[in-house]
């Protein structure tokens, strides 16, 4: 199994927790990221410092690089209220996690699967009363994951 096969992993247990959290509650809880940072990118970094210190540092490198490209966008989006801060934090640590190629990968997908969910909801609700249809993004970003997962997992 590769390192990029176990970044993977990180990425579907962390976002699926976050999903059921999102979904349930409305809100993810910072020890998630948390767990995501740590479990990706840490034990990544951590295993690369045991045989090659230059190489642990270049990936430290795309991690920080991951998560600030990861988060640039839905940070922008937050501050406009159009998503929310769990959900700021759970891509930037997407990011972090795979690197800002695969995170903003992810992130596109995932933006994909929210809309066209969005879109579906506001069909079936056209004649209901509701002005606002809410999303959890997190459930979205697990679907995405999976999808770009199992088509890195066999690359």
């Amino acid at each position: 199994m590769s390192e990029l096969h176990l970044r993977w992993i990180g990425v579907l247990i962390v976002s699926g927790v976050a999903a059921v959290h999102d979904a349930r509650s409305g809100h993810i809880p910072n020890w998630i990221v948390a767990l995501g940072l740590g479990l990706g990118a840490g034990g990544s970094i951590a295993a690369e410092a045991f045989s090659d210190a230059g190489r642990a540092l270049l990936h430290a490198g795309g991690t920080l690089i991951g998560f600030v490209a990861c988060g640039a966008v839905p940070l922008l989006l937050f501050r406009l209220r159009s998503l929310g801060g769990g959900d700021v934090k759970l891509l930037a640590t997407m990011g972090a996690l795979l690197g800002p190629t695969l995170g903003l990968e992810l992130s596109f997908v995932a933006f994909g699967v929210a809309a066209s969910w969005w879109l579906l909801r506001w069909l079936a609700a056209r004649g209901a009363a509701h002005s606002r249809l809410a999303l959890a993004f997190a459930p979205c970003l697990f679907v995405a994951a999976l999808v770009l997962g199992v088509g890195h997992w066999r690359a």
